[in-house]
């Protein structure tokens, strides 16, 4: 089986998608979750150090804070944020 690493790229394509049912439904609890995937990325991955940024999330079994930072997910969780902020 392979181990369980949690992603904020992931949980950005997450709220993507919620926004996008929340634009289309208008249905508050859409737009509550995406919020809330948005807080969780800031508050578990965002860097301060170097670079900035945000880190690759958790790796492993023990979800072990990963030290380093991935291009994509940062990618992603720009294009989930400019989304987010639209609509707030």
């Amino acid at each position: 089986m392979k181990h369980p690493d949690i992603s904020p790229g992931s949980i950005a394509w997450a709220g993507k998608a919620l926004t996008e049912f929340y634009a289309a439904t208008g249905e508050q609890e859409y737009l509550d979750a995406a919020t809330w995937a948005g807080d969780w990325i800031v508050s578990n991955c965002q860097r301060e150090d170097g670079p900035g940024g945000f880190s690759a999330g958790f790796v492993g079994w023990g979800a072990t804070p990963a030290e380093y930072r991935v291009t994509e997910h940062n990618i992603d969780i720009y294009a989930f944020a400019r989304d987010l902020y639209s609509l707030t």
